[in-house]
């Protein structure tokens, strides 16, 4: 590729030939045929392929990516043919040597932008999610998309917040789009991260109409939706013109057929991002997919990937046909492992992450019935505890399972196991119950109604498992004197409200004999009491003397008026 056009070079017994020479050699109706003064043998179905490719593809004028493509040896001139080799002149050139310095994290390109984004980000982010930004943005600047393919747990959020956040705010506003469980992660990340940017989230049945939707995004700096709103209000959404696009869990959009992919690839947004764990879930074709919509040409038509590089990867994972891909696709996905040294050394041996989730219609009805009562009721002191059990039970429902699946699926894919703590054993049981039956092996439940015998069974059976798996603890019979160390993803589903209870139990898994870094997932629920304590726990609430020694007791000594405001919905969408 030259300057946008295809020149494509056809050899015979070694000498470069023209659409004239290969009509001559078909013209002689043999496999034997005189050429260039000297008799030699051919295959005519090749020749025939060849003038189709001369006739077809030579001098085409090729889009950037797909030129791009051709030059990472990922282009196609037919099944016939395996592609030698592709060179480039020129700013192509320059521009593909500069891609590939960036992935490396070498060179001018790599450190341009890592400290462009004045805001509350900069001093937080680890050298490797610097690295990560200034990749995001060296590619996205030069009109290419962007797959950010990091592990789990590593960061992928607050890296492309701080992506957002370093263009200069006026430009017009970034849609993210994202499963229904992470809607609320993305607007809490995006207020605590970058609070000077004006977040809005689109979802629900209280989501502005289409005509209002316009004017409300023009407004915004940040718009977050799901991926079923945004097929859903394509056409409202296609109106507003848009600064750049994320996908977030990209793979929920891997089948280019569906609603949400089509959506996204007629989107016109300057700038493209996809994020996700997991880039390949069933076959290399979800890269094709998830690259069609980031650089459209760049792999080619899909017919033709899936028989250049599917098909071969499918029988032979680690062969030829994976290396080209892979080569590639280097300066186009960026993948870090959590146990890459690296970056093992900069995340350190543990990591706190919030997962906050949304209620559903009917957990916010049975919260709020319980408020009704409590307000309409006497108030005695006792009562007070028996509402913060209810509310608590009522926040252990449908938004926190889903977000609880996303990680179980996310982190069996990639080996880990996970440790699942509640304060409740009717929540534990359930739990347990639906691990299993979503995934089809075994999930034990430690609580303190077993007997020595049966806990450490329990025990046994998880660090023995063959396969990734979880285990549900009750907090106070699971969260001492236990060693877990097969499980790096510790998840606390409900809080205990006391940090050093928690940091016990999650202890279970951090401690000696464990060798991979342990990811400690706390879940708050959007909108409630739990969230109002991790604000408390955290030294970011206003209520001033609040000591938080054991649990939720501290809240039974609040007043009745007190309790009920710590208590109150605060505005939420419904999961």
């Amino acid at each position: 590729a030259d300057g946008g056009v295809l020149k494509v070079c056809i050899r015979v017994a070694g000498k470069p030939v023209g659409a004239a020479e290969l009509r001559f050699l078909l013209d002689q109706k043999s496999s034997v045929v005189f050429f260039r003064d000297r008799w030699i043998e051919v295959d005519r179905d090749i020749l025939k392929a060849a003038l189709r490719v001369l006739e077809r593809r030579d001098g085409k004028r090729l889009g950037v990516a797909e030129a791009v493509g051709f030059i990472a040896g990922a282009g196609d001139l037919g099944p016939e043919f395996d592609m030698g080799a592709a060179s480039a002149a020129g700013r192509l050139k320059n521009l593909v040597a500069a891609f590939r310095r960036a992935a490396a994290g070498e060179g001018a390109a790599a450190g341009e932008y890592a400290g462009s984004s004045a805001i509350a980000l900069a001093d937080v982010l680890r050298p490797y999610q610097r690295r990560g930004v200034a990749w995001m943005k060296f590619l996205t600047d030069n009109g290419f998309g962007a797959l950010l393919a990091d592990d789990m747990g590593l960061g992928k959020t607050v890296q492309t917040l701080s992506w957002i956040a370093s263009h200069p705010r006026g430009g017009g506003p970034f849609l993210v789009v994202a499963p229904l469980s992470l809607l609320w992660n993305w607007k809490r990340e995006a207020e605590r991260f970058a609070p000077s940017f004006a977040t809005v989230l689109h979802h629900g049945a209280g989501r502005a109409a289409p005509g209002l939707f316009e004017r409300e995004a023009a407004g915004a700096d940040i718009v977050v939706t799901s991926y079923g709103t945004f097929a859903k209000d394509s056409e409202a959404i296609r109106r507003v013109a848009w600064r750049g696009l994320v996908l977030d869990e990209a793979q929920k959009a891997k089948n280019p057929a569906s609603q949400a992919a089509r959506a996204a690839c007629r989107l016109a947004a300057k700038r493209r991002v996809a994020l996700t764990g997991t880039p390949v879930e069933n076959s290399v074709e979800d890269v094709w997919s998830i690259e069609n919509f980031l650089n459209p040409g760049l792999l080619g038509e899909r017919k033709a990937f899936s028989a250049k590089f599917a098909a071969p990867i499918a029988a032979n994972p680690g062969g030829r046909a994976a290396r080209r891909l892979a080569s590639a696709l280097a300066p186009f996905i960026l993948r870090r492992l959590k146990t890459d040294p690296a970056v093992a050394g900069e995340i350190g041996g543990k990591c706190e992450v919030r997962e906050y989730c949304m209620l559903s219609p009917a957990q916010r009805a049975e919260y709020e019935a319980a408020l009704d009562a409590y307000e309409n009721g006497e108030r005695r002191k006792g009562d007070a505890f028996a509402l913060i059990v209810r509310l608590k039970l009522a926040c252990d429902g449908e938004g926190k399972l889903a977000r609880l699946f996303d990680l179980l699926d996310a982190a069996f894919e990639s080996g880990e196991s996970a440790l699942v703590f509640t304060q409740y054993a009717k929540v534990g049981t359930r739990l347990a119950k639906a691990i299993a039956g979503r995934y089809g092996r075994p999930c034990p439940f430690l609580h303190g109604a077993l007997s020595p015998a049966e806990r450490e069974a329990q025990a046994a059976a998880f660090a023995n498992a063959a396969e990734p798996s979880a285990f549900v603890l009750s907090l106070r019979a699971g969260g001492v004197g236990l060693n877990l160390t097969k499980a790096s993803r510790v998840i606390h589903f409900d809080r205990w409200w006391n940090p050093a209870v928690e940091a016990q139990a999650t202890d279970r898994a951090h401690r000696i004999g464990q060798t991979k870094t342990v990811f400690s997932h706390l879940f708050v629920t959007a909108g409630t009491i739990e969230e109002r304590v991790d604000e408390i726990l955290r030294g970011k609430s206003r209520i001033a003397g609040a000591v938080v020694p054991d649990g939720e007791r501290f809240l039974e000594s609040l007043s009745p008026e007190a309790l009920l405001d710590i208590s109150r919905l605060t505005a939420a969408p419904a999961f």
